[in-house]
Formats: C-alpha cells, structure tokens, sequence
C-alpha cells in the first residue's frame, strides 16, 4: 500500500493515484483544499469534460463549478463537505448527490 509520508513529491504521489484511476470505471479528481481548484483529474473525467488537463488545473474553482455543476446542489453539499474537511473528525460522514454538466452544456 503506498501512503503519503510527507517525503514524496506531489507528482510523485498523483502518479500513484493515476495509474490506479485509469483502472476505475469513474471519474477520479485530486483538489486542492486550499482554494478548490483542481489539481489532478482522470482521464475519464478531462474525456467527459472535454477538457484538457492543463485547461481544468489553470481554471479557478469558480468557473470550474459553475460551468460544470449545478449551482442550486452546490449551495447545499459545498458547505458540508467543506465543515467535514475543517473538522476532521473520522466518525462524521457527508453524503451527497452530484450533478454534473458533460462539456459544461446546459
């Protein structure tokens, strides 16, 4: 099992991930809690998004979500995945729906 120690790079770590992703029948995305944008995405997910890696990573959050999601949901489940993340308690759980525009059409 690979684990994040702190000593490896990030690059180093999304390629772990990216290897397992491209074996998953989803979508996998690596954001960054500091500001919501995208780090990493699957190639499923950029192919669905009809989006290129680097166009998804050089996008802010905002744009990302409101081209992509909508933004009725994201009213509701953000805050909670955000306070899930802020309190860092292992026995809480957030559950939600997502709704997702393919290639940001309404």
């Amino acid at each position: 099992m690979n684990t994040y120690t702190g000593h490896e790079s990030l690059n180093e770590q999304i390629k772990i991930v990216a290897a397992g992703a491209a074996k998953l029948p989803g979508v996998v995305i690596i954001h960054s809690i500091v500001d919501w944008t995208i780090t990493w995405m699957s190639e499923y997910g950029l192919k669905g998004l009809e989006i290129s890696l680097e166009e998804v990573t050089s996008i802010s959050a905002q744009e990302y979500y409101s081209r992509f999601f909508n933004e009725e949901d994201s009213k509701d489940y953000v805050p909670k995945i955000l306070g899930l993340l802020e309190r860092n308690n292992d026995d809480e759980i957030v559950t939600y729906f997502q709704q997702v525009r393919v290639s940001g059409k309404s």
